[in-house]
């Protein structure tokens, strides 16, 4: 098992790889999957242009938020009060609007055990 980290001027990434030859990075903008790999070869699908990928409108590997899926008209009622969302997918919301967890830093914290690896991922308020 080997675990890395690299930092530019907007996130943290850490990546895992084990000997199987598996690796997944991780990125602490959105609490994201940014990339697994398997033997060298791309597992997941995301733009591979980092700042593109950082606010692109697909969800790829992003921890989407409060609201996971599409709101309807952006209203939502909750014990008889009616809640107004913003509309970022025509006239619903999609994953919890503009305000997304998935555009959020976060803070992470990786612990290699006997056998793996665990990363424990926290939002603060």
């Amino acid at each position: 098992m080997q675990i890395g980290e690299t930092m530019n001027s907007r996130c943290r990434m850490v990546v895992i790889r084990n000997d199987a030859g598996m690796e997944v990075t991780l990125c602490d903008f959105g609490a994201s999957i940014y990339e697994i790999r398997i033997n060298d070869k791309p597992m997941t699908i995301a733009c591979k242009d980092f700042e593109k990928w950082m606010y692109t409108r697909s969800y790829f590997g992003k921890t989407v938020g409060r609201i996971a899926g599409r709101v309807k008209d952006a209203k939502i009622t909750i014990s008889g009060n009616e809640y107004h969302l913003d509309q970022n997918d025509g006239k619903n919301t999609l994953h919890t609007g503009k305000d997304a967890l998935c555009y959020k830093p976060w803070i992470y914290d990786v612990h290699e055990r006997r056998v793996g690896a665990v990363v424990d991922v926290f939002y603060m308020l």
